[in-house]
């Protein structure tokens, strides 16, 4: 219902969507948007739907989940089909269809075609991400009625998805950014167990992020179902299950030096007065130059005022 929201606000203010989201894992994005370009495709004449994701098996789940809706429709809702195989849907005399693909391969897939809407899933984990990107935004034209709606789990600093998700946050693109954390499912709950006691950094997590003791809880047995020691947050919980958005991309792959508890500590801290602290000039000097090197960042700061 929040995507729902945010991707209507969005239709109704441009005509079109574009929208990249990062998520916590289950859901259900995969199923709304495949519900949402099954209900496009066949309302609307001419309307060519295509997903991308990451494997095969995550192509057939979403395709069988569009398969099933289309077979479950009422039969007067269910429009006869012109063609169907493996891997698409083509609807008889509306001139639209729904196709799947996987990016496994280099060549980039959506050149050369033309589609309306378009769902990129698990985007951090495709191969061949960004020939992938170019050629299914060159399919895509940013003209009324058209959506385009990229979705991951995240996977690390770097690559494509991080890189347009940081666009996106800053403005820079034509995607909206939107976050979707493990707090706001209600299935992620579960009853208190009689040996189930939380620990120190469990008790500052669920402080930090307002979870009720059930939320806690459920952490506690998912933490540990991936990997995680019994009070120690693993990094893969923070991956598979972020709170924020910070602490998906800064916690994933491996243990950080400084945790996305320690920065949102920080951002939430109200400091005191600071015109008595010492002047320090700070300094982070760039590895490398050039095309593909860093900036060198000064700062000039008197406490925590810059």
């Amino acid at each position: 219902q929040q995507l729902h929201t945010k991707l209507e606000r969005q239709r109704e203010a441009r005509g079109l969507v574009r929208a990249i989201i990062l998520k916590a894992r289950r859901l259900g994005v995969s199923t709304y948007v495949g519900a949402r370009f099954y209900q496009r495709s066949t309302l609307w004449r001419g309307h060519q739907a295509f997903i991308l994701t990451h494997e095969d098996s995550a192509t057939q789940t979403l395709f069988d989940m569009v398969k099933r809706m289309h077979t479950n429709m009422p039969a007067d809702y269910r429009h006869a089909l012109k063609a169907a195989n493996e891997n698409e849907l083509d609807f008889a005399d509306t001139e639209s269809g729904y196709r799947v693909g996987t990016a496994k391969n280099t060549a980039g897939l959506g050149r050369g075609k033309t589609i309306q809407l378009f769902h990129g899933s698990e985007v951090a984990f495709w191969r061949g991400a960004e020939t992938h990107f170019a050629g299914v935004m060159k399919a895509m034209s940013l003209v009324e009625g058209t959506e385009g709606i990229l979705e991951s789990t995240a996977n690390g600093v770097g690559g494509t998805f991080y890189e347009q998700w940081g666009l996106a946050e800053k403005g820079q693109s034509d995607f909206i950014p939107i976050f979707l954390p493990w707090t706001i499912d209600p299935d992620n709950r579960r009853p208190l167990t009689s040996d189930y006691e939380p620990r120190l950094e469990e008790e500052e997590y669920a402080r930090l992020y307002k979870l009720d003791a059930e939320q806690l809880c459920w952490l506690h047995y998912e933490n540990i179902t991936l990997g995680g020691k019994p009070g120690r947050i693993c990094s893969l919980f923070r991956q598979e299950n972020p709170a924020t958005a910070a602490e998906a991309f800064q916690q994933t792959g491996t243990d950080s030096f400084i945790t996305g508890e320690s920065i949102l500590r920080a951002r939430r801290f109200t400091a005191p007065h600071q015109k008595y602290l010492p002047r320090v000039l700070g300094v982070d000097s760039a590895r490398s130059i050039g095309e593909t090197g860093d900036d060198t960042r000064i700062v000039d700061r008197q406490g925590r005022r810059a």
